[in-house]
């Protein structure tokens, strides 16, 4: 068993470049989600952007928070990626996600 797991170790270390390239890709999608469920949550079914001015404090202050975890895994991808373009596709999310953090925290402070 204890040779097993070295081995195993050993094959992780190796590919540990393929493995982090596949945790920023991960990443990136996940704040892409992220970023889209909470824009669809807060406009509401009919995308109306009026239904922010009604949302309650405790939904504008959960989907700053999500706002600012998908800003924090933006900046892991842009300093982590390899590919310029996942770099680039980043910042752009994570431009996205601050913008919408701002503008929630200008709602929310009004």
């Amino acid at each position: 068993m204890g040779r097993a797991l070295r081995r195993g170790g050993a094959m992780l270390v190796a590919r540990r470049r393929v493995l982090f390239a596949i945790a920023v890709r991960v990443g990136f999608w996940a704040a892409l989600w992220i970023w889209s469920s909470a824009a669809v949550a807060l406009l509401g079914p009919a995308h109306d952007p009026g239904a922010l001015g009604q949302a309650s404090a405790a939904s504008l202050d959960h989907a700053l928070q999500t706002f600012a975890i998908g800003t924090a895994i933006c900046v892991v991808i842009v300093l982590g990626a390899s590919a310029t373009r996942l770099r680039l596709a980043g910042g752009v999310l994570g431009t996205m996600h601050g913008a919408s953090a701002v503008v929630l925290w200008l709602l929310s402070s009004v």
